[in-house]
């Protein structure tokens, strides 16, 4: 599976530090992109026509919290894209979930 991270809130390097915290479940490495108008208010999960499955396993990974809108998508240039939203924000901000999207934590601790 060909997996996409892509930052949609401007926040600088969080599609590598949710890509680290995705590796760490178990998850490919990502392709890290950006969505330029940085606006995106609720995270989702884009796949493309036959990645369905794929795409619920990377919603099931997010943080708890962290809600995901699936979408079908035509043209993505990989499987899986996980679009951050501004919920992710909010969901992790405690010190604790910070620090382990910052790869300062171990994924399984309690964050």
């Amino acid at each position: 599976m060909r997996l996409e991270i892509s930052n949609g809130v401007g926040t600088t390097g969080m599609a590598a530090k949710v890509d680290r915290w995705m590796v760490e479940q178990g998850m490919p490495k990502s392709r890290l992109t950006n969505q330029p108008s940085y606006d995106v208010v609720r995270t989702r999960v884009d796949y493309r026509a036959g990645q369905a499955e794929s795409a619920r396993r990377i919603a099931a990974a997010l943080p708890p919290g962290v809600p995901s809108q699936l979408c079908e998508q035509a043209g993505l240039r990989g499987d899986v894209r996980v679009v951050i939203g501004r919920d992710w924000l909010a969901a992790t901000a405690t010190p604790r979930r910070v620090a382990a999207l910052a790869g300062g934590l171990d994924a399984t601790s309690d964050l």
